[in-house]
């Protein structure tokens, strides 16, 4: 009896104990995921913030068009040097149809000086919903990714009107209608 009472008192003990070990790595693990995600949630608002604040930049340095593709290459590096990561940087002015010819010239020069195997053919976009991308037709005004970096695997983008797509349509009007930079 009396050893039987002795192993259900240790019995009951050992299961006492890895209860509360059980319990107590449960509340640790709890509290280092909120932790973890805590810091996450700050790193992703951060890293937002200066991504918000890089095409702040690139709008408030283009936005008077008193500014060249160096200037813009510039800007880039500067951007890229303070640690943030792009697939690309882009400006896309918002250009008259009186204006057109004057920007693809300077574009078509630029490229074939310094881009040669590029076959620049001017504003391209989506001339009609479901259609294929090509030269743009004749508009009153445009919205072209003309200074974009890096050049290299972005060459699609030479020059797309973003106004031409239907998704990219909604964020040229929030653009009018926020009077503000866009992601």
């Amino acid at each position: 009896l009396q050893v039987c009472l002795i192993l259900f008192l240790g019995l009951a003990t050992s299961v006492a104990f890895v209860a509360i070990g059980i319990s107590g790595a449960l509340e640790q693990q709890n509290d280092e995921f909120v932790r973890s995600a805590i810091d996450t949630v700050n790193k992703i608002r951060d890293a937002f913030g200066d991504y918000v604040n890089a095409g702040s930049l690139i709008h408030y340095r283009c936005r008077h068009r008193e500014f060249s593709r160096v200037d813009f290459r510039e800007l880039y590096e500067y951007l890229v040097a303070s640690g943030l990561e792009f697939k690309a940087v882009q400006f896309d002015p918002n250009i008259t149809h009186e204006e057109r010819p004057i920007f693809e010239a300077e574009a078509r020069e630029y490229y074939a000086e310094n881009y040669p195997y590029i076959d620049y053919v001017g504003f391209k976009g989506f001339n009609y919903e479901g259609g294929p991308l090509e030269p743009r037709d004749n508009q009153s005004w445009y919205f072209p990714i003309h200074y974009q970096e890096p050049i290299a695997g972005n060459e699609a983008a030479i020059d797309l009107d973003y106004h031409s797509s239907e998704s990219r349509t909604r964020a040229v009007l929030a653009l009018f209608e926020k009077e503000a930079p866009s992601l």
